[in-house]
């Protein structure tokens, strides 16, 4: 620990006033280096529960960035009987389905629609292999063909 000695004299003073100011000077001219982080305005994250941000502050990419999605109805909606119905014919040819579901929480909804197909649908639960398309093949043997 540094012992300050008192200030007894003017010579003191002034050599401390001195030491100050330059100290100051210092301060000012780098102090646009670095951060100026505080901590009013550093993230705090128990701050959000208890002053959520304004509607004006939340923007797109801040919803996005939390994990938020944001789906149209009125173009989703219509896609996804498009592609019920494109299921439907393939499986009416006698064509085979895969279904994917490689999220863990997706996994049961997967298998159960594979249930409800039958023997001519497969799904992917674990992993996505590559050629799982294009080299159909090797991954679901002989009896798979395409569809008209």
């Amino acid at each position: 620990m540094i012992e300050e000695k008192p200030l007894e004299t003017v010579d003191d003073w002034t050599n401390f006033q001195l030491k100050r100011a330059e100290y100051q000077s210092l301060i000012d001219h780098l102090s646009e280096y670095g951060s100026t982080q505080t901590r009013d305005n550093a993230f705090q994250p128990h701050h959000s529960l208890h002053r959520p941000p304004s509607p004006s502050g939340v923007t797109l990419s801040a919803l996005l960035a939390s994990g938020i999605t944001i789906i149209d109805l009125d173009h989703t909606l219509p896609l996804l009987r498009r592609a019920a119905n494109v299921v439907r014919g393939v499986a009416a040819k006698g064509g085979s389905v895969v279904f994917l579901g490689t999220r863990p929480d997706l996994r049961p909804v997967v298998r159960a629609a594979v249930e409800r197909m039958g023997s001519q649908s497969y799904h992917v639960g674990e992993k996505w292999l590559p050629g799982t398309l294009t080299n159909k093949l090797v991954v679901f043997g002989a009896d798979v063909r395409m569809c008209d």
